[in-house]
């Protein structure tokens, strides 16, 4: 058998497969999903549902509706939070003690969860990640804390975007018209939420690199740590972002 032949065939095989056994959120840029999010849901909670539909028209160029529980009708979707969407679906949230998020793809059903905290209202498309690149020395407080939005943002990276530093420069994102999510379940339990450095006398950072500047001078005047360990280019690169 031709191997360029077995290839293809495997291929468009294992594309049938993943599409049977998977959510299809897009399809050649168009939407074959809706996100859900509960009537009831805190603002954090709302708010990442929105830079959800905002960066995944960004990956794929179409723009998956939001819809109330009560309101759903598409075959796939994205729960955001907990609703009586996830309820009928059987989904139990794991229990957590502080911050975190679980993550559960199955079937097409796609459920983005966490323990929610009030939060402050940030701009649409103003992923939470970048709260820790601003100077606002009230970043990473508890107030900033939404299990779902940190789903949404481990959602978003499995499909390849990555946030690197706020702004268009520092984020990639893919071009990927169909997606598709197979069946996997993943949680995450913060054992040590970052505000708590706050109470720690000495926290010693070692970074580097131009790129993680604005991070370093956030993280710092937020009190995430007190002692810095890079090398000299950076060192000048943070002198002069905190000069000007």
């Amino acid at each position: 058998m031709d191997l360029r032949k077995w290839i293809f065939g495997a291929g468009v095989l294992l594309g049938i497969v993943t599409a049977l056994h998977g959510a299809e959120l897009t399809r050649e840029g168009r939407p074959c999903a809706e996100i859900v999010v509960s009537e009831k849901a805190s603002a954090g909670t709302r708010q990442a549902a929105q830079d959800l539909q905002y960066w995944l028209k960004k990956i794929s160029g179409a723009e998956l509706p939001i819809v109330s529980p009560s309101g759903a009708k598409a075959d796939n979707l994205i729960c955001v939070g907990v609703s009586p969407v996830t309820e009928r679906a059987g989904y139990k949230m794991p229990a957590f003690t502080g911050s975190g998020f679980d993550i559960q793809a199955k079937g097409k059903l796609v459920i983005l969860a966490g323990p929610e905290r009030t939060i402050r209202p940030r701009p649409v498309g103003g992923h939470e990640q970048t709260r820790l690149f601003t100077l606002n020395p009230e970043a990473g407080s508890p107030e900033s804390d939404c299990g779902p939005a940190h789903a949404v943002t481990e959602f978003l990276e499995t499909l390849g975007v990555r946030f690197y530093a706020p702004g268009e420069d520092g984020t990639v994102v893919p071009q990927r018209p169909t997606l598709t999510v197979p069946d996997f379940r993943r949680t995450n339990r913060t054992a040590f939420p970052a505000g708590k450095l706050r109470d720690v006398p000495k926290v010693i950072c070692l970074a580097g690199g131009r790129e993680k500047v604005p991070a370093l001078i956030a993280a710092a005047r937020a009190g995430f740590y007190n002692t810095l360990v890079t090398d000299s280019v950076t060192a000048e690169a943070i002198y002069e972002g905190i000069r000007s």
